[in-house]
């Protein structure tokens, strides 16, 4: 539902898409940038939520809704959406498991300037709540409508501690479910505050994740411009630049010799050991302190990391065009090798 790193460049090769870690919302919604400006660090741990029933927090005429079942999960999503129609901010919600007739819902209002995941990461859930989502201002853009500018929007998401989610996407006057699981950040934070695990990684490996680091790395030298003549003539500058070239062993120079440190390299760091990792991995805006890695699972920490750069298609693209044989030629040939070679 979220997708952070800006792109640089618009077309790329259908290797690198093969495994692009664009994050896709459900639906006809391609997009959605979330207000708010995350911050890798920890958060949070206690959030006090007034919990009041349904009665005390809908329009009179919604009669009051049983206990949250999971099957009535999308009403609730609704009710929320509609109850906070006019809600400025974003909203944290609940639902307490309770006995009773009544839905009781517990919210807490935060300023839309603040992310959600300064918010929460790292914060779990009272086990009497049976659900917890939020209600999150952002911009959409929408596959069915090319070329569109991004509309604002509101969207409820909610997950149950049985795995059920439901989802409200509002423009202006006009709400709609959104079918299907969700995938970003907001469901994944969602997930972990109930303990719940989220989707697997959005690659198996962690060969995407080097190749990216080592593309903005390039990107990042060649910046300046006292390193752009030697970066389009030096390969082997080109190639140390790579995160497998800090390990034990003899470099790789050539592109063939790369591609064999750089696949021995991803054996060493799978996602699970990488998230574990005392010394966290050294991000764009800042690392993630270790307990909010561990708060994580595999599938959050990767789509959190690779989100955390630019699209690594789009950053070849521009390299390629930016580079001169025959460092290009050799750049182009090392990162095909990468997507192709097994593992």
């Amino acid at each position: 539902m979220e997708r952070r790193g800006a792109g640089r460049g618009t077309a790329g090769t259908a290797a690198l898409r093969t495994w692009s870690p664009r994050l896709s919302a459900r639906s006809r919604v391609e997009h959605l940038a979330i207000e708010g400006s995350p911050l890798p660090t920890p958060c949070r741990r206690e959030v006090s939520m007034r919990s009041v029933p349904s009665s005390r927090c809908r329009p009179p005429r919604h009669r009051a809704h049983p206990s949250p079942a999971p099957v009535e999960l999308q009403a609730v999503a609704r009710l929320v959406d509609e109850v906070a129609v006019d809600e400025p901010d974003h909203l944290l919600v609940h639902v307490l498991d309770e006995p009773g007739p009544d839905l009781v819902l517990g919210t807490k209002p935060f300023d839309r300037s603040v992310h959600p995941f300064t918010m929460l990461a790292g914060f779990t859930a009272p086990t009497e709540w049976a659900a917890f989502g939020l209600r999150i201002h952002g911009r959409i853009r929408r596959l069915d409508e090319p070329g569109a500018a991004p509309v604002a929007s509101r969207t409820t998401f909610l997950v149950h501690r049985d795995g059920s989610e439901a989802s409200v996407l509002r423009q202006g006057d006009t709400a709609e479910d959104l079918p299907g699981p969700a995938i970003g950040t907001i469901p994944d934070l969602c997930r972990r505050v109930l303990g719940l695990p989220t989707p697997p990684p959005p690659a198996p490996t962690t060969r995407p994740l080097w190749i990216t680091i080592w593309l903005d790395r390039i990107m990042t030298a060649w910046s300046d411009p006292a390193h752009r003549s030697q970066l389009s003539s030096c390969w082997p500058q080109v190639a140390a630049m790579h995160p497998a070239q800090g390990e034990p062993g003899p470099p790789g120079v050539d592109p063939a010799d790369l591609v064999a440190v750089a696949s021995a390299h991803t054996d060493r760091w799978p996602w699970a050991r990488l998230r574990a990792e005392a010394q966290p991995l050294a991000l764009p805006d800042g690392p993630l302190p270790p307990d909010v890695a561990a708060w994580m699972d595999d599938g959050f920490y990767a789509r959190w990391v690779l989100g955390a750069f630019p699209a690594a298609e789009d950053l070849a693209d521009d390299l390629l065009s930016l580079l001169q044989d025959p460092v290009r030629s050799q750049l182009r040939t090392t990162l095909i090798a990468l997507l192709t070679s097994p593992g």
